[in-house]
């Protein structure tokens, strides 16, 4: 099948983290996948949405909850990885579609909790990293200046 090209999957995680290594027995896990589909030809986000998981082999910190703004009581209700990942392929056409992240974190976090989880990956080989296309289009050759730009200077 060839790739849909008419919309960009973009993804955003949010994962367990602590500050400094995880407490023992424990792994950084995502905890939210935010969702966005733009369309190609037009730029626009056509719609947005945030898929919540329940950890399992870590707890939601309080360095975590301020980085994020979830709670393990936020995540009490939600779905695992494997609910998580249906969805995307489902909703999102996520294995046709290019996809993209802010940097490579995103690709090589879902990549190794999958693995992990013992849990399909939801996306094909095509990953744009938009990171890498900021700095090429601004003209950026300096990896410190590839932050994410603000709304006044986008």
């Amino acid at each position: 099948m060839a790739k849909l090209l008419d919309k960009i999957v973009v993804i955003d995680l949010e994962s367990t983290c602590w500050d400094g290594p995880p407490p023992e027995g424990q792994i950084s896990e995502i905890i939210e996948i935010g969702v966005a589909t733009v369309d190609v030809a037009t730029l626009q986000r056509v719609d947005k949405q945030s898929i919540l998981i329940r950890p399992v082999r870590s707890q939601v910190s309080d360095f975590c909850t301020q980085l994020t703004t979830l709670t393990a009581e936020d995540l009490k209700s939600a779905g695992s990885l494997a609910d998580a990942t249906k969805i995307l392929k489902k909703q999102f056409q996520t294995p046709d579609r290019l996809w993209a992240s802010w940097g490579d974190y995103d690709r090589r976090q879902f990549e190794r909790v999958c693995k992990e989880f013992g849990v399909g990956y939801p996306f094909g080989i095509s990953h744009l990293n938009v990171k890498t296309l900021f700095a090429i289009t601004h003209g950026s050759t300096r990896k410190s200046a590839w932050t994410w730009p603000t709304s006044a200077s986008a």
